[in-house]
């Protein structure tokens, strides 16, 4: 596994729990974009069950490495955009606590940000279209070696 693989790899795993987090959450509830988080977890994760078979085509399938290319274009952007999000809220407490208010609910009073959540869109459309393609290349979600190593694959079991 090369170390862009495991990087890519990694991120899908953080990625995921960022998506979970419950101050993301309340946010993009507050913002209408609570379905685009919801379709961008469950996109994510499809891709995520297939990256185990991208490990092993992309060295001999070009289509596959190019998809893989673009995944790591897109894990960067969709990393810088919840950089942005957490810089955003560490700012929104850091006013808060400097001006001494103590709302009772905090990620409320957070403005809208019309640029942010538009990023997350537009990350949630180029997540679609790459997921859309897993389909088109042949890959398999959750595939492992065979014992015997004779190459043939089977699914995974999942805890």
């Amino acid at each position: 596994m090369t170390l862009s693989e495991i990087f890519v790899s990694s991120f899908i795993l953080v990625l995921l729990d960022r998506l979970a987090s419950c101050e993301l959450l309340e946010v993009v509830s507050q913002w209408k974009i609570d379905f685009e988080v919801m379709k961008l977890r469950f996109l994510v994760s499809k891709i995520d069950a297939v990256i185990k078979d991208v490990e092993e085509k992309q060295m001999e399938d070009s289509a596959v490495k190019l998809w893989f290319d673009e995944l790591q274009d897109l894990a960067d952007d969709a990393e810088d955009v919840l950089d942005k999000f957490a810089t955003q809220m560490l700012r929104f407490k850091q006013s808060v606590l400097m001006s001494g208010c103590n709302p009772l609910k905090p990620v409320v009073a957070v403005a809208f940000n019309q640029q942010l959540a538009d990023n997350i869109k537009k990350i949630t459309e180029r997540f679609n279209k790459i997921a859309k393609e897993i389909v088109k290349l042949g890959l398999r979600e959750n595939v492992v070696e065979k014992a015997t190593g004779c190459g043939e694959c089977y699914p995974r079991l999942l805890c």
